[in-house]
């Protein structure tokens, strides 16, 4: 398979897995031996794993921005969380995974087999491992489909795992996520978008087989009269530019209220051109290209869709390389345009005024997405009293998304289905068996 870089546009060639159904065999054979190991066992193997991982850390953050077109700053913080998160998992798995007693009745939570971890390319460490560790240290044998832009990054942190835990790596185009879905596998995780995460749970319920799945967003921050503007158009503006709008749980609408509207417009176009955009592997790029051609051409038909239904636009000019895209913000946006319907996954900000405290609600609920959301205001009740109305995952105060370790992660509606992160996303992993 060949892999573009989004910059340079240098293409390398990877090998294929050859058989998904050989992997599978593997993993199946190995099952016995990893599953009858005691959690401190697994815990200590893990460590282990870790300890190889880190020494690849320079590796992988200039393979991570050399595949996907992150900024290598970016690159760095990603596999800083990833450490964290599994570090998180290794102190509290034997707590997560000690049986239970209730009733008279003894609960304990076992593994289930082989599970796959299918996931994206937009944080090609970080996602997959918050499956793969927490699935491991449960028990099971993974079989890990990385996506098809980022082989070589998903191929590169594996290697930290030969000898110590069966993760097994199935490399390879969009169809070899499809076999790994048909495999007898006892259960899915999978992060990606919304229309993959359907056909998914759609096949897996032939066998009934189980699902975790944290999908697209169409995240709104409400900025309420109230705000600190300034503060509150840096940090959205900078958090919809972050990975060059590939977020799951970025910011994707601005509800402003009406009196603060122009005020936050003019602070979020001065933000915008502060940005610097360019090469990912140097230090003092912020953000970098597109991940694909494809990605790019998406994303510029949410633009044109937007622009030929009259919105208006605030943009720079940036010196064209591979798949750079500069960021847009978007006023007078109809509801009709797709990027309010719609994910575009990509650096696009419309901005939106609403009147009342309820019209925002209203207004952030009204999509069938429901990952994130974030309420800015100086008024830690009235942000409460907003949050409990959100039909999403997580509510932010003056902040948006990215928590750490410990906090449940996952969405409502179509934005997913499951927890990730904690106890609740390690017991994801195991069959609850009761003996009495």
């Amino acid at each position: 398979m060949k892999v573009t870089n989004p910059y340079t546009l240098h293409i390398t060639e990877v090998a294929e897995t050859s058989s998904v159904v050989g992997l599978f065999r593997y993993a199946q054979q190995d099952f016995t031996h990893w599953s009858a190991k005691t959690v401190t066992e697994r815990v200590k193997l893990l460590t282990q794993v870790l300890s190889a991982f880190k020494a690849k850390g320079e590796e992988l953050a200039r393979l991570i921005s050399e595949e996907v077109g992150k900024p290598v700053t970016l690159s760095g913080f990603e596999l800083e969380r990833t450490v964290e998160e599994w570090e998180y998992m290794l102190t509290h798995a034997e707590e997560f995974l000690k049986p239970e007693k209730l009733d008279g009745a003894e609960v304990n939570f076992s593994a289930l087999g082989v599970v796959a971890v299918i996931s994206p390319w937009n944080f090609p460490v970080l996602l997959p491992l918050r499956g793969i560790i927490p699935a491991l240290l449960a028990g099971n044998t993974v079989i890990c489909k990385p996506s098809e832009l980022s082989p070589r990054t998903a191929i590169a942190f594996s290697k930290a795992f030969e000898g110590l835990a069966p993760l097994f790596m199935a490399i390879g185009g969009k169809e070899m996520g499809a076999e790994v879905v048909r495999l007898p596998v006892r259960a899915i995780a999978f992060t990606g978008s919304t229309a993959v995460g359907k056909s998914i749970a759609k096949e897996a319920s032939n066998s009934l087989k189980r699902i975790i799945l944290e999908l697209g967003g169409l995240d709104a921050a409400i900025v309420l009269a109230d705000a600190d503007i300034e503060a509150a158009a840096t940090e959205i503006v900078r958090n919809n530019a972050r990975n060059t709008g590939q977020v799951c749980n970025a910011i994707k609408r601005v509800l402003v209220h009406e009196s603060v509207y122009q005020r936050f417009v003019d602070g979020a176009a001065k933000v915008l051109e502060q940005i610097v955009y360019g090469d990912p592997l140097d230090e003092k790029t912020e953000v970098g290209p597109l991940v694909s051609e494809v990605q790019h051409n998406r994303v510029q038909r949410f633009l044109d869709d937007a622009i030929s239904k009259g919105a208006k636009t605030i943009s720079r000019t940036i010196q064209p390389q591979g798949f750079l895209f500069p960021q847009v913000i978007l006023t007078d946006v109809p509801q009709s345009a797709k990027l309010l319907q719609e994910e575009p996954f990509g650096p696009l900000l419309p901005v939106i005024p609403f009147s009342t405290e309820s019209e925002a609600v209203a207004i952030a609920n009204d999509t069938s997405f429901g990952l994130t959301a974030s309420v800015w205001t100086r008024d830690s009740q009235m942000a409460r009293r907003i949050a409990s109305k959100l039909d999403v995952g997580l509510v932010r105060h003056n902040a948006h998304a990215a928590m750490k370790s410990g906090i449940p992660w996952g969405g409502a509606k179509e934005s997913g289905v499951g927890r990730m992160k904690t106890k609740e996303g390690l017991r994801e992993f195991t069959n609850v068996k009761v003996i009495a």
